[in-house]
């Protein structure tokens, strides 16, 4: 997965220079100090995760989950979420560098567990319960390229919407 999010990280650099948008240097940005402190707290690299969800009365769900950050670059551990407070440090930060912050995040595929609980109403004493798993195999070539192929699907679908937008931006000049 890490090859996979470290082409799309590049195809998305190649295609925004391309439709002649600046990228600044990550070396650059890394460079700039208040956004150096804010990332000081965030993950890089590859992080595995667990998420519990509730699914009504007595019954639970949860998820494994596969942070992967391209090119190491850090991203937030809640990368789902971006809080008003984060967009205002990004505002603050891209100033200096005269440039604004595209931040993305995807989700692919994930393992999902479910248990379900009946709790009996009709005598004092019974209680019914029903647990289900399931097993899937994984074929790793497959899962990685379903990846891959969903991701480039998304970003041709955001380039159109940035090209259009410049093409509009060049029309009202």
């Amino acid at each position: 997965m890490q090859a996979v999010a470290d082409g799309l990280r590049d195809r998305i650099e190649a295609d925004m220079k391309a439709a002649g948008i600046e990228i600044v240097p990550h070396e650059e940005l890394a460079a700039n100090d208040l956004y150096a402190r804010f990332t000081a707290k965030y993950d890089t690299g590859i992080r595995v995760g667990y998420r519990k969800l509730e699914v009504g009365k007595g019954g639970s769900a949860g998820e494994t989950v596969v942070y992967v950050s391209p090119r190491g670059r850090p991203f937030a551990p809640d990368c789902g979420t971006i809080s008003p407070q984060s967009t205002d440090t990004f505002v603050r930060a891209s100033y200096p560098l005269n440039a604004e912050f595209l931040t993305l995040s995807a989700v692919t595929d994930a393992v999902k567990s479910k248990t379900t609980e009946d709790f009996g109403i009709n005598t004092t004493v019974t209680t019914r319960s029903t647990s289900t798993s399931q097993s899937v195999s994984f074929d790793e070539a497959l899962c990685y390229d379903n990846a891959a192929r969903s991701l480039e699907a998304m970003h041709r679908m955001f380039m159109l919407k940035v090209t259009a937008a410049l093409i509009r931006i060049d029309a009202l000049r």
